[in-house]
């Protein structure tokens, strides 16, 4: 992943590149998650979360059932970060699910997710 830069304000958005690679051909049309998790709970969400986004890769235009096997799959992301966001440190958490029954897909070591770093909002 690259992310330009880790200090935002309340309202803003998150640049965030992410890098995907596929071992083998994929049958099932996942999507993304990117979501900002703070520690304080939000309220209007009913959880920690503070910015999401959720969408085929590439702004839809690019399923992982078109993947190849070891094609390096650059996916850009703009997270809007909640305006109401209180300051702090927020995690980066990455993910694909089946969009058919909402399961995540795991990654090693059995999580459902990779937090991939943190920003600071202010």
């Amino acid at each position: 992943y690259d992310l330009e830069k880790e200090k935002f304000r309340a309202g803003e958005t998150v640049p965030l590149t992410l890098y995907w690679r596929a071992d083998r051909a994929i049958d099932t049309s996942y999507v993304t998650f990117v979501h900002l998790l703070g520690t304080q709970f939000n309220p209007a969400q009913g959880n920690l979360l503070w910015g999401q986004v959720d969408r085929v890769p590439r702004e839809g235009t690019y399923p992982t059932t078109a993947w190849r096997p070891s094609e390096i799959v650059p996916d850009a992301y703009r997270v809007p970060i909640d305006a109401h966001a209180p300051a702090g440190w927020y995690k980066i958490e990455i993910g694909l699910y089946d969009p058919a029954t909402g399961t995540r897909l795991p990654v090693a070591g059995g999580a459902d997710h990779v937090i991939v770093d943190e920003i600071e909002v202010w």
